[in-house]
């Protein structure tokens, strides 16, 4: 079945979202829609379909219900709500009746929720049956969604829906409140108004191509996520059918074949999904219907769609965009069949629609060309600011002469060559190591051009007592033995000195917020570097030995007492470190061998080692081990093998 039969009963098209359709605000477009094709689905899920007309219907109850509960004010309401088709009625039922909505996740723990909802004084929220126990904690009062719709699509009449057309909100109200990530510190509360929602749409659709109104939407990303509930939005203003799938609920080992069920032509989703989708195995007959597949809310690197490309119909774009919370969808890079690209991190891209990016420094200046600067975004529609923040507001928005409005973002980045913007991080995360000024997302950006490197991240890290800042780098490996040394010695060949992280922490996922964002507070404290501690005074045999051991083992200093294997060596960091004292230090082939250092495995025992003769009878065997109750074991390395690679099985 093609995405074309699913649309029904079309009484006439669906005027094509442009430029100017956000002046009429949602609640407008959505009748437009409405009136074009009643009947045609508009949302599906795993137990029901509803045409526009069902859509209607249903939200029209939900809003007349909510008018008769919360009355005449202009305060917030939340939606705490499952991901399905009941959600996206609900949703337009509180943007029709002219309340901000502030959509919840389920899957937020209830003291974050409560704190949320705190920060914006929340009194009423719309839920269903599987939540409404849990919304009763939040809130002193409730408003249930209907189930199943009251009426069938034959005898739906347009009293049934006239609730959605009286008393419409102001297209210049507040429509939409969300919190963003708060992966830096407390997070801020965006506002956002109806014509912005109905302008981003447009963006995200006709003005990038990458969807119209006979395209079905694979609707991955929980609507609490900002980029989901934008994807929602959209949806009902384009016109096209979306196909809800519960990601976080039914796995994502079922999504390919859903995806071929569905007959999905577009398809949103995150990096962190992507990587995940790819390992389920999907075939290219699964995929064969995508014509776009969308990836935001993150970094994404060229291996992270490398292996998509593959599975992809020739004529399928992949779109890797970015957007914020404040401005809707910003840039797009698309990326179509056949196309070259480079190791590293996905190009941001052009500025989409009538967006307009800029780079400003320090003072609020344009940079140079070439430079790198802090990103800034101009449009005809942005948010309107902070709740109840003035300061934040008129820091970061800006009201020109022409009606645009301009955002100053937290994100550093620079144009190439060809206009294309390149994110380098954000300014809150800049750090100073050894003078130099680093974006540690440059750093993230070397790390996932390692094969074995799945997700990392980079901060700065202020060492107590000494006050000397430091990067620490925090990394999912799909190596099945971890090295330290490995990476930062392939980091040293990408970066200079000053951006190597001094310490690696391997972790089996990497923390996210509620919103699904790098959760860079929730990181675990680096472990105290033990390198240098020592405070003893060095020989000079023991100076230039030391100085083979940091090159070996990429670190900025090494104490007597430190061990090479609790630093991170391994076999290949211990014969970086003999081919040095041969090389470069004048000690024999015969001394300067791994045998050695596994019997020395301190820097300060190393160098009193490899002053004397080794001692004949360990030439061969190497005792890792002498003492124990139990009877000896004897492992032979075979041949070529190294003595030095059991150190860490004997320890």
């Amino acid at each position: 079945m093609t995405a074309a039969l699913i649309r029904t009963t079309t009484l006439h098209p669906v005027t094509p979202l442009t430029a100017r359709s956000h002046q009429d605000g949602v609640i407008d477009r959505f009748r437009q829609v409405l009136r074009a094709q009643p009947d045609a689905v508009a949302v599906t899920d795993a137990t029901r379909e509803l045409t526009f007309a069902q859509v209607a219907v249903e939200a029209a109850g939900v809003l007349s219900t909510l008018r008769a509960a919360v009355g005449p004010t202009s305060e917030p309401v939340a939606l705490l709500h499952s991901h399905d088709a009941g959600a996206v009625c609900a949703l337009l039922a509180i943007l029709g009746s002219g309340h901000p909505v502030l959509v919840l996740d389920p899957r937020t723990p209830v003291p974050r929720l409560k704190v949320l909802l705190e920060r914006v004084n929340v009194r009423f929220c719309v839920t269903d049956a599987t939540h409404a126990a849990t919304a009763a904690t939040l809130v002193p009062n409730l408003v249930r969604t209907p189930s199943p719709p009251r009426h069938p699509v034959g005898s739906v009449l347009p009293d049934d829906t006239e609730a959605l057309w009286l008393a419409p909100p102001d297209p210049d109200s507040a429509a939409v409140i969300a919190f963003t990530s708060g992966s830096t510190g407390r997070p801020k509360v965006v506002v956002n108004d109806h014509r912005m929602l109905v302008r981003d749409a447009w963006t995200n659709s006709y003005a990038t191509g990458c969807y119209d109104g006979d395209d079905v939407i694979a609707h991955t990303l929980p609507m609490a996520f900002h980029a989901g509930l934008m994807v929602t939005v959209a949806g009902l203003m384009v016109g096209c059918t979306m196909k809800l799938y519960d990601v976080r609920g039914s796995g994502i080992a079922g999504l390919a074949g859903w995806i071929e069920r569905e007959q999905a032509t577009v398809m949103h989703t995150s990096p962190a999904i992507l990587r995940a989708f790819v390992t389920s195995g999907p075939t290219k007959a699964q995929l064969r219907s995508l014509s776009s597949l969308t990836i935001a809310g993150e970094a994404a690197y060229s291996r992270d769609v490398e292996p998509l490309r593959r599975l992809l119909p020739a004529g399928c774009t992949i779109r890797n965009r970015y957007g914020s919370s404040e401005t809707g969808l910003i840039a797009e890079f698309a990326i179509t069949a056949g196309q070259s690209l480079t190791a590293g991190a996905l190009p941001t891209g052009f500025a989409v629609g009538d967006t307009v990016l800029g780079l400003v420094d320090a003072d609020g200046q344009p940079v140079r060309a070439g430079e790198s600067g802090t990103v800034t975004v101009t449009a005809p529609r942005v948010a309107l600011g902070y709740w109840g923040d003035s300061v934040a507001t008129a820091t970061a928005f800006a009201d020109l002469p022409d009606g645009t409005r301009t955002y100053v973002s937290s994100d550093l980045g620079r144009f190439d060559a060809e206009g294309r913007l390149h994110l380098l991080g954000r300014s809150d995360h800049s750090v100073k190591v050894r003078g130099y000024l680093v974006e540690p997302g440059e750093v993230d950006a070397a790390l996932f051009e390692l094969d074995d490197v799945r997700e990392a991240i980079v901060v700065g890290v202020t060492r107590p007592g000494s006050g000397r800042t430091s990067l620490v780098a925090y990394v999912v490996s799909s190596a099945e033995r971890h090295s330290a040394v490995d990476i930062r010695a392939a980091l040293s060949l990408r970066l200079p000195g000053y951006m190597v992280p001094e310490t690696v922490v391997f972790l089996s996922a990497l923390p996210r917020t509620d919103r699904g964002k790098l959760d860079r507070s929730a990181l675990p404290e680096p472990p105290s570097p033990t390198a240098g501690s020592s405070g003893q005074e060095l020989t000079d045999w023991e100076v230039v030995v030391q100085h083979a051991w940091r090159r070996a083992l990429a670190l900025p200093d090494v104490g007597l007492e430190d061990d090479f294997f609790e630093l991170g060596g391994d076999s290949l960091a211990a014969q970086s470190l003999m081919s040095l004292m041969v090389s470069e230090l004048g000690v024999s082939p015969d001394e300067a061998t791994s045998s050695a250092l596994a019997q020395a495995p301190t820097l300060g025992q190393f160098a009193r080692q490899l002053r004397r003769k080794p001692d004949p009878e360990n030439e061969t065997l190497i005792p890792l081990r002498t003492t124990g109750s139990l009877p000896p074991l004897f492992i032979a390395a075979g041949g070529g093998g190294l003595g030095v690679t059991f150190v860490p099985m004997a320890r």
